[in-house]
């Protein structure tokens, strides 16, 4: 049987150098072992990747634009883009960090995007995540419109988007025995605590989930000021729902919020 253990690691510096596109292409299918990649994008941003498994696949590209798009701000365009599949039982984490911004104008840095999925068959994650001056931004219309979260036999997984104030953020949780997708196609985060959950970020609305089998599927929502979620609107606060199932399940179009 074949067993790899892949380390990435990439340090990116700025400061007296021309302006270069840096650019990290990965691609992996192994049975037994572990991949490990840590996108370090100079003091920008960060993220990092963590799967293992019996059977292995996906895809990692990671960008630092270098493009300092003002120079006064002197902060950079992050991207990765990451497709990580498991087959036969597995686990897989994803965090991107954005570690620079412009703060006189949008706020504090520290916006976080996070991914757990752990699985006794088949999972997948996707996503499409960028960073800059002003905020973090996951659009995948285009990339991977649909299921960025998939996974079969007894399964737990958890995502969330976080400000730089925790815990002002939203996110879900599910775990059970059968099968899931979930669709969150676009997400934002900006600033000490506003945050777009499954909407905006230039994309129309496209968030929803369903499952067969048992189990449970939660959304949350947490905000200081102003928080909308599922037709109502509160002045700051938090919100969860949570549907316990033994026969499947299914949401409308209507898993989005936002929050500041």
């Amino acid at each position: 049987m074949q067993k790899v253990l892949l380390v990435a690691a990439l340090l990116v510096l700025g400061g007296g150098l021309a302006l270069a596109q840096t650019t990290v292409d990965l691609n992996w299918n192994v049975f037994g072992g572990k991949i490990k990649i840590d996108f370090q994008a100079g003091d920008d941003a960060r993220a990092r990747l963590l799967t293992r498994g019996s059977h292995l696949f996906g895809e990692f590209c990671g960008i630092d634009y270098d493009d300092n798009p003002y120079p006064a701000y002197n902060v950079d365009t992050v991207r990765t883009q990451v497709r990580a599949g498991i087959k036969d039982g597995g686990y897989l984490k994803f965090i991107m960090k954005r570690q620079d911004s412009w703060d006189p104008m949008y706020g504090p840095e520290g916006q976080v995007t996070y991914t757990y999925l752990e699985t006794s068959g088949s999972g997948f994650f996707a996503t499409n995540t960028r960073t800059n001056y002003a905020d973090m931004i996951t659009h995948n219309y285009g990339f991977q419109n649909d299921n960025q979260w998939r996974a079969t036999g007894d399964f737990e997984i958890t995502h969330y988007i976080m400000a730089a104030t925790k815990p002002y953020g939203a996110g879900f949780y599910a775990g059970g025995s059968g099968s899931i997708n979930v669709t969150l196609m676009s997400s934002e985060v900006r600033g000490n605590s506003a945050w777009r959950f499954g909407e905006d970020a230039g994309c129309y609305t496209n968030a929803h989930a369903e499952g067969t089998g048992s189990g449970i599927f939660g959304v949350w929502g947490a905000a200081p000021t102003e928080l909308h979620a599922f037709g109502a609107t509160i002045g700051g606060g938090s919100v969860t729902l949570n549907i316990l199932y033994n026969n499947g399940f299914s949401t409308a179009n209507n898993l989005n919020m936002s929050g500041h």
